[in-house]
């Protein structure tokens, strides 16, 4: 973890969190992103907001809950959500939503793609996420955790 001090590393840590979100590579709950897209819509335009559309969700959502029917539900949650985090300055909302994606088993993975040998309960491809609590094996089309082995 980086110095409370060193607002650049904290700035790197908060963009790299929101791609790996948006860009699926942390599997995450629909209510999970509806609340990390609130809190990233705090981070950038504050309190105002922002004109959430199916076109512009896309900075905020991982391309699987862009299904047309549910657009409308998704701003609506958003925009409550976003109501909820009002006053939060740039670094609290960083830090809000980096406390959100550190909870998660997956935080912090290093992820290498495995053909698993010798197993009839696994795909023919999986990903192998690494990091300090222990190894996840993770469907790569999913990303939903298969099987999980702690250090401890």
């Amino acid at each position: 973890e980086p110095e409370e001090d060193d607002i650049y590393a904290h700035e790197s840590m908060s963009r790299q969190a929101v791609y790996d979100v948006v860009s699926s590579r942390y599997p995450c709950a629909e209510e999970d992103v509806v609340n990390l897209a609130a809190i990233q819509m705090q981070a950038e335009y504050g309190d105002k907001g922002f004109a959430l559309t199916r076109e512009t969700l896309v900075r905020f959502l991982p391309s699987k809950f862009l299904d047309a029917t549910k657009v409308a539900d998704y701003i609506s949650r958003i925009k409550v959500n976003h109501a909820s985090s009002a006053g939060l300055t740039v670094a609290q909302a960083q830090k809000k939503y980096m406390d959100v994606v550190k909870s998660w088993q997956i935080y912090g993975s290093s992820f290498f793609f495995c053909e698993p040998q010798m197993s009839v309960d696994l795909p023919e491809e999986v990903f192998l996420a690494v990091n300090p609590k222990g190894i996840l094996i993770i469907h790569p089309e999913t990303k939903e955790i298969i099987k999980e082995y702690p250090y401890a």
